[in-house]
């Protein structure tokens, strides 16, 4: 990032977040196995800023087969809602009328089903927006 001018940088605002924003060491990070997929939690995305440096975190959920260098297209989305709330917490009316397939644990309000999408050969990335959730 050593080529980005500071002129096109927003400037640096104090995050509030459950962990030190130390690239590498994040302290809620965690990494699972689970329904057929590579569940990796609250991985940072740095953002650098004008004096300093923000982070935003992300839900990565892939196909196993991307441990041995497969390589699949990506659904990405980022929003308000909370990447980690349950769908059928949420709004457990409309959870009850999506198709069953795209019914798990793992959905979340207005974001991909990872356990049908990886399955369907895609990697689901869900951040959170700063100032929500872990961002």
């Amino acid at each position: 990032m050593a080529d980005i001018k500071s002129e096109n940088l927003l400037p640096y605002r104090k995050a509030h977040l459950p962990s030190p924003v130390v690239p590498g060491a994040n302290a809620i990070h965690k990494r699972l196995e689970d329904a057929g997929m590579i569940i990796e939690k609250n991985l940072d995305i740095p953002i650098s800023r004008i004096g300093g440096l923000d982070v935003c975190r992300c839900d990565v959920f892939r196909p196993k087969d991307t441990e041995t260098g497969r390589k699949y297209p990506i659904l990405m989305t980022a929003g308000p809602y909370g990447k980690d709330i349950p769908y059928k917490e949420i709004a457990p009316a409309k959870f009850a009328e999506i198709p069953e397939g795209q019914q798990s644990e793992y959905s979340a309000w207005e974001t991909p089903e990872p356990t049908y999408w990886t399955a369907q050969g895609y990697i689901v990335v869900r951040v959170d927006e700063q100032g929500t959730g872990q961002s």
